[in-house]
């Protein structure tokens, strides 16, 4: 915004100019996410207006697993708008960490499922850089969310309230004594004998 106020306070580009851009803009966006949807159609074996290709053999189980993939895109679309608006309440610095994930398969499936979601969360919207990052965090707590199995927005993650350097010498001491107790162990051994 700051850059468009300056252009348009030191008249280096007209009102005029500004909304040919953003309609050239509109346009090319639009005419992208056809080219896509086409790309998607072509690969599901179906044409756009009801025809479908000569070859194509469009069965039920086609068209359920694009119907299903469709309502985990909606249903997913509708928690990351949801932790937007939570996570807009939260300070940036303040937020906590996400959980670090692990199973690579699944966050490839979660992660292009949300991608998806995000493209019609931003079609049309003009966000500026904060609330950008806010969505972004959002998307990444629903698909940590999704991860993990848990159906709920947390604000805390469960951090250890100890310094490692305790824990090391806890585990140390827990060692000791358990070489102590083997050692008690083999004394009471030979006395018996």
């Amino acid at each position: 915004m700051n850059q468009k106020n300056f252009i348009m306070k030191d008249k280096k580009i007209t009102e005029m100019e500004v909304e040919e851009i953003r309609r050239e803009l509109q346009e090319s966006q639009r005419s992208h996410l056809e080219e896509r949807e086409e790309e998607k159609l072509e690969l599901s074996g179906t044409i756009r207006d009801g025809e479908q290709k000569p070859n194509a053999a469009f069965t039920t189980e086609e068209e359920t697993e694009i119907h299903q993939q469709r309502n985990q895109i909606h249903k997913l679309k509708e928690k990351i708008e949801s932790a937007y608006y939570q996570v807009t309440q939260i300070e940036i610095g303040k937020r906590q960490r996400l959980q670090k994930l692990q199973n690579m398969f699944q966050i490839k499936i979660i992660t292009n499922t949300a991608n998806e979601a995000m493209e019609e969360i931003l079609d049309g919207k003009d966000l500026n850089i904060t609330e950008l990052n806010h969505l972004i965090y959002a998307a990444a707590t629903v698909i940590t969310e999704e991860m993990n199995g848990t159906g709920e927005y947390k604000l805390e993650t469960q951090r250890s309230k100890t310094p490692p350097w305790v824990r090391r010498i806890q585990e140390s001491i827990n060692d000791i004594r358990k070489e102590m107790s083997v050692l008690v162990e083999i004394k009471r051994e030979m006395h018996r004998t």
